[in-house]
């Protein structure tokens, strides 16, 4: 049933059907997850008093003022912290996670010769934009929970929520427990499948590294319309299951 080569060699087609405007779909998603989705926040503070000014402790007061400016220097550190961990969050949740499921929604459609750039900003577009927030919110913290406690289920669960961006770039108004449970029953007994499909890109990703990060913007538009395959494949799959248990 789940033939990882067939995906492959159909996403290379869709992939060679509109060359640019594929990388430019997974590029921009992948550009705005390195600029905003890393630890780095580009916020640099200094405590460093060593300014070359020789203060003299014999003069009254001086040191109270000193140990004051001290707690402000790390009040103001723990205030611009915390903004920017606020602004990553808002920026995860309003923008990146969104921009996925339009990632998604643009090589579902490209399969059917539908190259449409567009579709990275669908779920700002289809009136559900609140529930995608809410759905990707808790996709997000039930992954982070089991990786935090428990690594090995943290990855088996990840898995097991592969495909919500493709579930919300089709069905936008599902709440979160259909979505989880549709991509549940999707990569039921085929998580494997799916671990060993991302490791025979390996190469690919030594390819990535090898170009420090460059090569991954040529590569990146081929894994995502491999991965659409498989969720396609797998879609199919279900429902003929679901029709041929009605039938039954």
């Amino acid at each position: 049933m789940f033939d990882r080569i067939v995906y492959k060699e159909n996403a290379k087609v869709v992939y060679k059907g509109n060359v640019w405007i594929c990388i430019l779909a997974a590029g921009i998603v992948k550009l705005v997850g390195m600029v905003f989705g890393g630890s780095n926040t580009g916020v640099e503070v200094s405590t460093n008093t060593s300014n070359g000014v020789t203060v003299s402790s014999n003069i009254a007061g001086i040191p109270v003022i000193n140990e004051l400016t001290q707690v402000g220097l790390t009040l103001s550190v723990v205030f611009l912290a915390l903004v920017a961990v606020a602004i990553s969050i808002a920026v995860s949740l309003f923008v990146i996670n969104i921009l996925q499921i339009g990632k998604a929604k643009f090589f579902l459609d490209a399969r059917e010769g539908n190259y449409d750039i567009n579709n990275i900003l669908y779920a700002y577009k289809n009136g559900y934009l609140q529930n995608a927030v809410i759905v990707k919110l808790i996709t997000d913290l039930k992954i982070a929970v089991y990786t935090l406690f428990f690594i090995v289920p943290g990855i088996m669960k990840s898995y097991e929520l592969r495909f919500v961006n493709y579930i919300l770039a089709e069905n936008p108004s599902l709440s979160w427990q259909e979505v989880h449970e549709l991509s549940t029953a999707m990569t039921d007994g085929y998580k494997m499948d799916l671990f060993v499909m991302d490791l025979s890109f390996f190469g690919w990703h030594m390819f990535d590294s090898l170009t420090f990060g460059i090569g991954q913007f040529l590569t990146a538009p081929y894994y995502e319309a491999t991965d659409a395959e498989a969720y396609a494949a797998l879609s199919l799959h279900r429902n003929e299951a679901s029709y041929n248990t009605f039938e039954v």
